[in-house]
């Protein structure tokens, strides 16, 4: 029956797709709208670490909500907590990076004495793991799940922490998606449009659309609780006649469904300035 649901499914899915039996890299991953039949899921080690990462933006209070722990850390905090579970490049994109990759000249890594390695610490290993100077390495190395179709993305699991159900077998984590952390390290790379990168230009484009997305559910949300006011108090005018019986009103409707936080942040969307 397992076989059956990875064999019908396509595209990311509950069913699992692994490697074909004794499988090394041949046919390469066709994991970024390729050939679907070379397609799978995958997990993945390697990933090196971004010393020199920044955050540019984040939605703190979307994350705040979806992750308990940074309920109480400050701006800063989740930043450090950001750079530590998501600024990772893949083994595949570093060695594209390095000499001898189609990446080396063509970003101008030549003119950097110490090239690739000058943003990625490809060298480290596991956290305690001996290095051959018999010192203790403290960078770390990372794994990751690469899902069909994912191409340039991978998903890590927060603090490396799951759990799988009993019942149903399904797996339960805290998961952060991260696009543009390289290729794999047996993808095909032959097209000029896998570069595994995300260009600045379209990260930001990609959160505008995020952000537009965002607050049209939240106005749409907020509409239809107006709406639903709008009913209920009819209802209750016509059970009651002459009589008036004060219903929730429309402001009351927007702080169940928007949190208005702290300061007066913006109703809709999230929006954080200061009151």
């Amino acid at each position: 029956a397992r076989e059956d649901r990875n064999g019908g499914w396509i595209g990311h899915g509950r069913a699992w797709r692994s490697t074909p039996v004794g499988w090394s890299g041949e046919p390469p991953l066709e994991n970024a709208a390729g050939n679907a039949m070379a397609d799978y899921d995958l997990l993945e080690d390697g990933f090196c670490p971004l010393p020199y990462a920044r955050v540019l933006t984040a939605d703190y209070d979307l994350l705040r909500l979806d992750f308990p722990q940074l309920e109480d850390r400050s701006v800063s905090e989740i930043d450090a907590w950001l750079l530590k579970h998501a600024a990772y490049m893949s083994e595949g994109q570093s060695k594209r990076l390095q000499k001898g990759g189609d990446h080396y000249e063509l970003l101008g890594l030549s003119s950097y004495s110490s090239g690739a390695e000058a943003a990625i610490d490809s060298a480290g290993g596991l956290v305690g793991v001996q290095t051959e100077k018999g010192q203790v390495n403290n960078t770390r190395r990372k794994a990751a799940i690469r899902m069909r179709s994912g191409g340039r993305a991978a998903t890590f699991l927060v603090e490396d922490s799951y759990a799988i159900d009993s019942r149903t077998g399904e797996l339960h984590a805290q998961m952060l998606e991260v696009k543009g952390l390289g290729t794999h390290l047996q993808a095909d790379i032959t097209s000029p449009k896998v570069t595994g990168l995300l260009c600045f230009a379209d990260a930001l484009r990609e959160l505008c659309f995020h952000r537009l997305v965002q607050r049209l559910i939240d106005i749409d949300a907020c509409n239809r609780a107006h709406e639903e006011d709008l009913d209920g108090s009819q209802h209750q005018h016509r059970r009651r006649g002459s009589g008036h019986m004060r219903s929730s009103s429309f402001g009351e409707s927007i702080e169940k469904l928007v949190s208005s936080g702290g300061g007066g942040s913006g109703a809709f969307g999230g929006g954080g300035g200061s009151g």
